[in-house]
């Protein structure tokens, strides 16, 4: 009796301390946002439980997966199509036992710098800091690196470094993050932007070309600016044929990048969202079809959503949702798509 008489009230003592904790960390999120006390506080997401994924019917249009044959025991520089450069030292690659001197790996790489390569990627711009303070990433474009022997994925020995030019898409400062195991994004460090200086009659012209870095690891890369200023949206779909789940996506226009809300089996969803900027909403059901695009401007207020049971009636009403069944050819056709979404190429391929 004794014994367990102990037991309950470590049990509770430990509720207790539990509940002090969350009071704690709610009173410090107060503190950050000075919401007062008509505003909802959120609890926010673990980072697991971001999800890559973009709308399954816009795969056809996921970045490309380029590859590049290299040797490893030698310097080695690629190119993208879009620009970006990736030079990988000598040596730096770890070989599977089975490795054959003179054979050959295969280097991947995969570049973000358009808005339909945001939107059909599905990777979110969610950030946390180490104090856990919730941001909206501001992208300046995304790349991904791999490398593979007899489509066996390796790993860059520990303590290689390898250099990235990445073509400026942004006129921001960026800082660089990668992409954790737990999808979560990573900051590394405030990168370095280089410059090509032109003499022009005797005055030196200063001209951003690229960011440029240094990485150490195969994942997802991006060069990013953390906004705090975070608004939510709630919206209402209209489908001429009912086909849930849906995925909504938010579009910068002022901004670049996308957020996204997953597997809406209902037609009521909510979404986070940049304060105070331009977006386009598009929503894509589960046979492809996608919604009229509908452009606004997002309210200053700040509050933002990360669960199904948050207050969504403080999140601004956004433009009716109105799905229509497409034509093939906007399904298939890049151009096509690009023309019925309203959006344009920032960056065409290179010609070299």
């Amino acid at each position: 009796m004794r014994f367990l008489f102990c037991f309950l009230f470590l049990f509770s003592f430990q509720q207790f301390s539990q509940e002090v904790l969350d009071d704690n960390t709610l009173k410090k999120i107060e503190k950050k946002w000075d919401i007062g006390e008509e505003t909802f506080v959120p609890k926010l997401d673990k980072p697991n439980d971001f999800k890559i994924s973009g709308p399954i019917f816009l795969s056809a249009f996921l970045p490309e997966r380029q590859e590049f044959p290299i040797n490893p025991s030698m310097d080695t520089t690629i190119t993208g199509k879009y620009g970006t450069k990736i030079t990988i030292p000598s040596n730096s690659i770890a070989l599977p036992i089975n490795f054959k001197k003179g054979d050959i790996l295969t280097f991947k790489l995969e570049e973000l710098v358009n808005d339909l390569e945001f939107i059909s990627s599905g990777i979110h711009l969610n950030y946390f800091d180490k104090d856990r303070n919730y941001y909206l990433l501001e992208t300046g474009g995304m790349f991904r690196i791999s490398c593979e022997y007899y489509n066996k994925p390796l790993r860059l020995k520990r303590g290689a470094r390898l250099k990235v030019e990445f073509p400026m898409i942004s006129k921001e400062p960026m800082n660089l993050y990668k992409m954790s195991q737990s999808n979560e994004w990573i900051e590394k460090a405030v990168t370095n932007q280089p410059s090509n200086r032109v003499e022009s009659e005797g005055v030196s012209i200063e001209k951003l070309f690229s960011y440029s870095d240094i990485i150490d690891d195969f994942t997802w890369w991006n060069f990013d600016k953390p906004n705090p200023e975070i608004s939510c949206i709630a919206g209402k779909i209209e489908s001429e044929d009912f086909q849930p789940p849906f995925t909504a996506v938010l579009l910068g226009l002022d901004v670049i990048g996308a957020t996204f809300s997953y597997n809406i089996d209902k037609l009521d969803f909510k979404m986070n969202a940049w304060a105070n900027k331009k977006v386009k909403l598009i929503v894509v059901d589960a046979m492809g079809n996608i919604s009229i695009p509908n452009e606004f401007q997002t309210r200053k207020e700040q509050m933002f959503v990360t669960s199904k049971y948050d207050d969504v009636t403080k999140c601004m009403n956004a433009p009716k949702v109105v799905i229509k069944r497409n034509s093939n050819s906007v399904r298939k056709s890049r151009e096509e798509l690009l023309k019925f979404l309203g959006i344009t190429d920032r960056v065409k391929p290179s010609t070299n």
